[in-house]
């Protein structure tokens, strides 16, 4: 008698719900743990930070994907630096909180300091887009669940 495995469920945290970005995600959790997981996208209602800090404290997930430059926090200062600042602060109250792996992906001409200063904030990994998806799901491979899932 063959036996049957049990299908692998990711959850995933999104904190923008376009079509496009999830497709691009759940490919990259594809590649990580392979076709046969079922990856579950959890979004919050908005782009604002606070709706996405929601969302995270009441959903079940196992990784995050935060694309900075597109939410909206709390100082409303859409300027490159400040979406920068407030990232940064971002990403480290998420890391702080919930403690599983976030991936910080970004359209930002910041430069290296932003990515040391994401890093250093808790990101599991930084990504300027466009990123190449075969390097992100390696980063995702390497966070310890993935095959544990």
């Amino acid at each position: 008698m063959e036996r049957v495995h049990p299908r692998k469920v990711v959850n995933v945290l999104m904190s923008d719900k376009q079509e496009c970005f999830i497709e691009i995600i759940s490919e990259v959790v594809h590649r990580a743990a392979g076709l046969n997981a079922k990856v579950v996208v959890v979004t919050p209602p908005t782009c604002d930070a606070d709706d996405l800090f929601r969302t995270a404290s009441r959903q079940k997930w196992n990784f995050g994907f935060l694309f900075l430059n597109n939410i909206d926090y709390g100082s409303g200062n859409r300027e490159s630096r400040a979406i920068a600042n407030d990232s940064i602060d971002f990403v480290m109250k998420m890391a702080l909180v919930f403690e599983k792996p976030l991936f910080a992906l970004h359209g930002l001409d910041e430069g290296l300091w932003y990515h040391v200063q994401l890093q250093e904030a808790g990101a599991a990994a930084v990504y300027r887009m466009p990123f190449a998806l075969d390097e992100m799901a390696q980063a995702v491979k390497k966070c310890s669940g993935i095959s544990d899932l």
